[in-house]
């Protein structure tokens, strides 16, 4: 038999190489292995790194102890221990690389097993998708974009496709997005949060194109309506000579209106009621898609004048229960605008769909509906109710009249609510507006109830009672501090007598706060023209005059938006005088924090005013809290302690009460 085929396995059937003999293919005939004891396994590879898709051959070395040494890749067992998904191997030590990761591959030869690790490179990303531009509507905050939050890259090698998570800022600093101001504003997106299987060594980037539309008017706010006498002339109607129209960006603008010769068919000897149309003269950069035009209602009374009964109330508003209208029905597909003598309702087109009737009536004894001692009702309540049960398919308008003589501008908060039977509470309209010139208020709602102006005092001597605990906030971790604040008259709860301490706190609600808590002397700052008539606008105003706010621009504030940590850290920041530190705090999401907010934050955190979370990050952009507010002023107010021991609790009391609550907070 020739000699090689002496030294191959096959041959040698029947014999024991576990415990008697040794060979390796190819390179010697079988030898006891007591003769030359086996020592040690060598393992070598071309390189442990490798890409996805290569592969590498294992060497394995058998070493024996007379000096000998024999290649034994073919004799030794090969698998995967660790990272079956990242590579394979064949029984002949070849290594492929399957996905990026770590994997340990056990090599057994002779009964020892050596273990080797192999590396397989992340997939590299070798492009950015561009996200499709975005076209929003003039006033569209920047939080509402709709900005993706993934945007497709290409990994090399393969020119495979993965998602990843972008962040977006502004491409230049000095041309960030302004909501009200139309143009193209170009945001770059970073790459953040990379999964573990792709790097991006060229740190590549990807933009987003954004036009914001010209400005627009999406509603004309309400005229009051106008009443006169039998017999007067078309011509001697005092219709307005401009209104106030709502623009998309938030704020409010004049506009001059032409009313229609020809209609209505007035008839001013004819009792009844008359719609007025007009067509609005827009100022430049304003358009008005929608066509939308001023309306007002004018009610030509009886020849005697009267309309009925007359005679006031304690509310301050006169009026009498005879004029109220009486199962006026309404065609739901058209909508319709009923006027009575201490408001309006109106209906809009396809509200319900089908025809309704409606009833009004003057609530004459009040005595038993449900009203905190802190507040007081400012005009007659009024029930309306339907023939039909159910809410409308479209919100309706409601138009209230006030007593501007039993109210303070200053110092009353005036709204419009409805009241809830079952849980005996007063809930506020939606989109308030109030005109105090008028003494009227307006809002929004979906169904019928009754409905009242409420006036709450802002600033009352009453409210500072050391007695005094809000109903909710038993077992609350705040309680103490919120009840403190509230006693000293910083804060204020709602009608019901509650606090709502994780209802997210508003822009208007924190300056308020902060404004209340250093007795600001009031200033004529800017007026933001989104908080006319609000019930924050002299302190909003105060507080830009001392220079602790701004607005999202200089037309809009934004004064029901909750507000932020990160715009709180700036308003608390300028608010106690603090100076920015050198350096930014070690948060895990600080790339987050927007640029203008960063220097803020640090300070805020070298202070130990807002710490972060305990998994060690900021989160810049979550809401606050009404309670998480009180917490992060009264730490803000210990900085400023020397000067308002008076208004503060003591340091021993801030620092017990405030070590109860949350990091975080």
């Amino acid at each position: 038999m020739p000699g090689d085929e002496m030294k191959q396995y096959e041959i040698y059937d029947h014999w024991d190489f576990e415990d008697t003999w040794y060979l390796y293919n190819g390179q010697t005939l079988p030898f006891l292995q007591w003769e030359d004891p086996f020592e040690r396994t060598v393992v070598t590879m071309d390189s442990q790194a490798l890409d996805v898709g290569d592969s590498t051959q294992m060497v394995v070395t058998a070493n024996h102890q007379k000096q000998s040494s024999f290649i034994a890749t073919n004799n030794a067992d090969y698998a995967v221990s660790e990272g079956e998904s990242i590579v394979d191997v064949d029984q002949e030590g070849q290594v492929t690389a399957k996905a990026p990761g770590k994997a340990v591959i056990s090599v057994s030869l002779h009964g020892e097993i050596t273990r080797i690790e192999v590396t397989v490179h992340p997939y590299m990303i070798t492009g950015v998708m561009e996200p499709k531009a975005l076209t929003v509507a003039n006033g569209t905050p920047v939080d509402e974009i709709g900005l993706p939050g993934t945007v497709q890259v290409t990994l090399s090698p393969g020119q495979l496709r993965k998602s990843a998570e972008v962040e977006w800022s502004f491409a230049d600093e000095n041309h960030p997005y302004q909501a009200a101001i139309p143009g193209i504003y170009v945001f770059t997106g970073s790459l953040v949060n990379l999964t573990e299987d792709m790097a991006n060594p060229d740190r590549m980037k990807t933009t987003i194109h954004v036009t914001v539309g010209q400005r627009f008017i999406v509603k004309v706010n309400d005229i009051p309506a106008i009443r006169v006498s039998h017999g007067t002339k078309k011509s001697s109607i005092p219709l307005p000579e401009q209104v106030e129209v709502r623009l998309s960006h938030g704020g409010t603008a004049k506009a001059n209106v032409t009313w229609d010769h020809e209609e209505p068919a007035y008839n001013g000897g004819q009792a009844g009621d008359y719609i007025f149309k007009g067509s609005l003269e827009l100022s430049e950069g304003v358009i008005n898609p929608d066509q939308l035009r001023a309306v007002v209602h004018v009610t030509v009374l009886e020849k005697s004048g009267d309309g009925g009964s007359s005679g006031s109330n304690d509310s301050g508003v006169s009026g009498g229960t005879d004029e109220l209208p009486d199962n006026t029905c309404v065609n739901g597909t058209e909508g319709k605008t009923i006027p009575f003598p201490i408001g309006r309702i109106i209906i809009p087109k396809s509200a319900w769909n089908a025809g309704f009737c409606l009833n009004f009536k003057v609530i004459q004894d009040t005595g038993g509906l449900p009203l905190p001692e802190t507040d007081r009702f400012v005009g007659q309540v009024i029930e309306i109710t339907k023939n039909w049960t159910g809410a409308f398919h479209k919100e309706v308008t409601l138009n209230l009249q006030f007593g501007t003589d039993a109210v303070n501008h200053e110092e009353d908060a005036v709204s419009l609510y409805w009241l809830n039977e079952k849980s005996s509470e007063w809930i506020e309209l939606k989109n308030i507006i109030v005109d105090w010139d008028q003494g009227t208020v307006t809002g929004s709602i979906d169904h019928l109830a009754k409905f009242a102006v409420i006036a709450t005092t802002v600033k009352k001597e009453a409210d500072v009672n050391p007695e005094r605990e809000f109903t909710d906030l038993e077992g609350h971790w705040a309680k103490d501090m919120i009840n403190q604040l509230a006693r000293i008259g910083f804060i204020r709860g709602y009608l019901d007598g509650s606090f709502k301490p994780e209802r997210p706190i508003s822009r208007a609600e924190f300056v308020s706060l902060l404004v209340h808590s250093l007795s600001m002397e009031e200033r004529s700052g800017h007026v933001f023209p989104d908080t006319y008539g609000h019930w924050a606008q002299d302190m909003i105003a105060t507080a830009q005059a001392y220079g602790i706010i701004e607005g999202y621009t200089a037309t809009y504030f934004g004064v029901n938006d909750p507000i932020t940590r990160e715009q709180m850290a700036v308003m608390v920041m300028r608010w106690a005088g603090l100076s920015a530190v050198e350096g930014t705090p070690a948060f895990m999401d600080q790339d987050s924090v927007s640029s203008w907010a960063r220097e803020a934050t640090a300070a805020m955190s070298e202070q130990g005013v807002m710490t972060g979370y305990p998994d060690g990050s900021f989160l810049p952009k979550k809401k606050v809290t009404r309670a998480e507010a009180v917490v992060l002023l009264l730490r803000a107010m210990e900085l400023k302690r020397p000067v308002r021991d008076d208004r503060v609790m003591n340091s021993g009391e801030l620092d017990e009460q405030t070590a109860a609550a949350s990091k975080g907070h």
